[in-house]
């Protein structure tokens, strides 16, 4: 089984989206060079890009929710526990969890990123230097 077999269609383009970006070779080391801040704030952005769209499912789960609990327990007592029970296996919050949940994997993913766009620079660094020693 190949690993791009197990990711998400969204993780996916944004693998190929930081291969591409973080993509150091001879021919264009001098661009990269400029590039580099760019590269950071770019993927910053796309992070809080996934977190809005993490608290927008939040908010639409809590919708989703009220709307459940109005439509099958508006006239009944029932106690908090069963309720809860029946919330759990209502599809819709099945689907909205199962979002909410590939949504903060996504997040995993990019924070990653993040942590390499920081470092980004001083690997462009190193590679500049270990050029002007072969070249020396």
């Amino acid at each position: 089984m190949n690993r791009d077999d197990l990711l998400p269609e969204r993780m996916k383009l944004l693998n190929n989206e930081a291969l591409e970006d973080f993509r150091i070779e001879d021919f264009n080391l001098k661009e990269k060079t400029f590039e580099a801040p760019n590269v950071k704030i770019k993927w910053i952005r796309i992070l809080a890009e996934e977190q809005r769209l993490l608290a927008v499912l939040d908010e639409k789960t809590e919708e989703v929710k009220a709307a459940i609990m109005k439509e099958r327990f508006s006239m009944q007592s029932v106690n908090q526990f069963k309720k809860e029970l029946e919330l759990d296996k209502a599809p819709e919050m099945v689907k909205m969890k199962k979002a909410i949940s590939s949504q903060r994997d996504i997040i995993r993913f990019v924070e990653g990123i993040v942590k390499v766009a920081h470092g980004y620079g001083f690997d462009i660094k190193n590679c500049v230097d270990i050029v002007k020693l072969e070249n020396s």
